[in-house]
């Protein structure tokens, strides 16, 4: 401690100054303590103070927190930084999926929807032919078996059309669907086998790199591509309030940057992880009146999605489909915008092999990687110690939260585990869940 009027070392806080005999209130020497990041809205830590008085109290509202800078600016910002270059996280998210890519290689560049439709067709004359002439044909055989030949020939007239009919749905079906994959290329193997194999070479290698061009614009452009689709940036309660959730999320994951909040006004309790924003609806916010645990359980979700890519998995099998994808979002559009009847049945009668090849044969070859992916994700609000939000959402909702997207994101994309499984999941082990206990009411229920 020193004197306040010459700045002399004093012994005691009462003692005169031995140079100016004045007794005066000493000054504190303090040292600045270093800089404490703030979390979850708590303020930064006070100066570290050297003396007997106690430290000064905190502000009484700390300064917002702001998202860090991204680590590598640029064209593909927000990005997560825990890969190497921007080529390795393209390519690792590109290559997370390949039960997908083969169906989209196959959907959109080798003609499922005809075959799809030959096969169809070809079912439908064969179980005619099955049942008309199955029964007629089925009696003169089986008449001149011994001892039985009457009676099979009486159960063939009665019932023989139905068994043929089955059977010539089924060999129409196979027959259709195989022939229209194959034939166009079986046809011109026995001219030339060499030009065949290249020509289907040239078929994989064109939709892998109409895939990855998609990519490339998907991420590119996705900020623009968002605020057309109505996102928004945060307004700055927002960002006092979301802000400081993601940073702590992210923290205890581990992850050295973020990517970029964005908020959509719809009014659906809905969040989804792009390639480098999340985008959460104020919905999601309204429903569960601003609680921070369970949007920081949803957070630690889209984050999880986020690092791992998911997002330029999907873009890269929406891509390679390019053909079926166009084909299938104007179809959906069409359903959609058009009440009329007759619009309707036309546009089915002619869009039904591409909406059947989507839903039948993409879908079920992706699900199972969408799936694991939705477990991997939850997990992330383990990590972070957000797993009783994440529960609250889910049993609330009893569905997924992972709803902005369009018709084909909603076909090929949004194939979540049942609600029930991911909560089990979620369970801590010792801890009784009964299937009777109901989650916090929502508001006005």
């Amino acid at each position: 401690m020193r004197c306040r009027e010459c700045g002399a070392a004093l012994a005691t806080a009462t003692e005169p100054c031995a140079a100016c005999d004045v007794t005066a209130s000493p000054v504190l020497l303090t040292r600045p303590a270093a800089p404490a990041v703030a979390m979850a809205g708590l303020p930064a830590a006070p100066s570290e103070v050297v003396g007997a008085l106690p430290p000064s109290p905190p502000p009484a509202v700390p300064p917002p927190v702001r998202a860090p800078a991204p680590a590598r600016p640029g064209l593909f910002s927000h990005r997560p930084a825990g890969y190497s270059s921007t080529g390795w996280w393209l390519i690792a998210g590109m290559g997370r999926d390949w039960r997908a890519t083969v169906a989209a290689l196959v959907g959109g560049w080798f003609g499922l929807p005809v075959a799809i439709a030959l096969g169809i067709v070809l079912a439908v004359v064969g179980g005619v032919i099955g049942l008309v002439g199955g029964a007629v044909v089925a009696g003169d055989v089986l008449e001149d078996v011994p001892i039985i030949g009457e009676v099979m020939a009486e159960f063939a007239t009665l019932g023989g059309g139905g068994l043929a009919a089955l059977a010539g749905i089924v060999l129409g079906l196979l027959g259709g669907l195989a022939g229209g994959l194959a034939l166009p290329w079986l046809s011109n193997y026995a001219e030339d086998p060499v030009v065949t194999v290249l020509v289907v070479l040239l078929n994989v290698v064109t939709g892998l790199v109409v895939g990855a061009l998609y990519t490339l614009y998907g991420v590119a452009f996705e900020s623009w591509r968002l605020r057309l689709a109505g996102a928004r940036r945060m307004s700055r309660r927002e960002e006092e309030f979301l802000l400081p959730i993601l940073r702590e999320c992210g923290l205890r994951l581990g992850l050295p940057n973020l990517p970029r909040l964005l908020i959509d006004d719809g009014r659906v309790p809905n969040a989804f992880a792009h390639t480098r924003h999340i985008v959460v609806q104020r919905g999601l916010l309204m429903e569960f009146d601003h609680d921070p645990v369970p949007i920081a359980g949803v957070l630690s979700h889209e984050l999880v999605h986020w690092r791992n890519a998911d997002a330029v998995a999907g873009l890269f099998v929406r891509g390679v489909a390019l053909p079926l994808y166009l084909a299938h979002s104007a179809a959906t559009l069409v359903l959609r915008i058009f009440d009329n009847t007759v619009v309707r049945f036309l546009a089915l009668a002619v869009a039904w092999p591409v909406l059947a090849s989507v839903r039948y044969f993409v879908v079920p070859l992706q699900s199972a990687q969408a799936r694991q992916a939705e477990y991997r994700a939850d997990q992330g609000a383990v990590l972070t110690g957000h797993r009783d939000g994440l529960r609250l959402v889910l049993g609330r909702l009893q569905r997924g939260f992972d709803g902005n997207r369009n018709g084909w994101d909603q076909a090929i994309c949004a194939a979540h585990p049942p609600t029930e499984l991911r909560l089990e999941e979620l369970e801590r082990e010792g801890e009784d869940y009964p299937l009777t206990a109901r989650p916090l009411a929502a508001k006005g229920r």
